[in-house]
């Protein structure tokens, strides 16, 4: 399982996410745990990758464990 599988649990923005289905192959879904559905958000991958974005907070980092 990779960080951008339907179900991986990951850290993004300080807070803990769900990864979510998404048709847009550049497009990562999360949705928090905890959170409700009006709290989705999207990650572009090719700007995610950009080292301007790569700080920390902005990063998806992992899966949790």
């Amino acid at each position: 399982m990779t960080i951008t599988t339907p179900g991986a649990l990951v850290r993004y923005r300080e807070r803990e996410w769900v990864v979510l289905p998404s048709d847009d192959p550049n497009l990562i879904l999360l949705r928090p745990i905890g959170g409700s559905a009006r709290e989705v958000c999207g990650v572009v991958k090719p700007l995610a990758a950009m080292p301007a974005c790569l700080h920390g907070r902005f990063l998806i980092t992992s899966e949790l464990q």
